[in-house]
Order: C-alpha cells, then structure tokens, then sequence
C-alpha cells in the first residue's frame, strides 16, 4: 500500500493549489481512494466529508 492519506494532507493539497487553479479545480481518485477519504474524521471525530 502506499502512503496513507490524512484529513491534514488532503487540505494541505488542496491549498497548496494555485489561486488561478483553485476555483475550478476538480479532484478525481478511484472508488477505494474514495472511501478512504470519506472515512476521514476530524480531531472530534465528525466526518470531514459531507
């Protein structure tokens, strides 16, 4: 398996983004990275995908 993917990272990514990029920005991944990313919890355990 390859690295693990935190709700950290995830934002970090995502705001790493250029401005110009950033409102259009649309982000793809297959079916398991998926349901990895909507198990990510915040530090009181809510979902952080909704």
């Amino acid at each position: 398996m390859g690295n693990k993917i935190t709700a950290e990272g995830l934002l970090d990514f995502i705001n790493s983004l250029k401005e110009e990029y950033l409102a259009n920005a649309t982000l793809l991944m297959n079916r398991i990275t998926l349901s990895e990313v909507q198990k990510l919890k915040d530090n009181q355990g809510r979902f952080i995908w909704q």
